[in-house]
């Protein structure tokens, strides 16, 4: 396992970018092409909820390599500036407070302003 974990260290910036980028986005981006080449009266399509759940399973999968990946290339969370703060916390609570405030006004408005008679 160490000659596997020194070869990864060894690797090039360019390709670890290419690394993550394809590992996280590939299959979106992939999709998203062949999307582009389907005909027009296609309809979108439709996940069932063990299609959905398996979507969600793959993903963490893909979370969980990419996160070893990037341990081993010497990156944390601190790097990324995701450090903890109680300070941060309360913050973000507030702004969910605040959105969701804003959206169900909006809702009512909207509800209020568009009710047909």
């Amino acid at each position: 396992m160490d000659r596997l974990h020194e070869a990864i260290r060894r690797l090039p910036p360019g390709v670890e970018f290419l690394v993550v980028v394809t590992w996280a986005f590939g299959l979106p981006i992939f999709a998203s092409i062949m999307s582009l080449a389907a005909p027009n009266d296609v309809r979108s399509p439709v996940f069932t909820n063990p299609e959905l759940f398996a979507a969600i399973i793959f993903e963490v999968i893909q979370l969980g390599f990419l996160a070893w990946f990037l341990r081993i290339r010497g990156w944390t969370l601190e790097k990324f500036g995701l450090a903890f703060s109680w300070s941060s916390t309360a913050i973000g609570l507030a702004l969910l407070a605040v959105t969701y405030v804003l959206v169900v006004g909006v809702q009512y408005f909207a509800q209020v302003a568009f009710q047909k008679y």
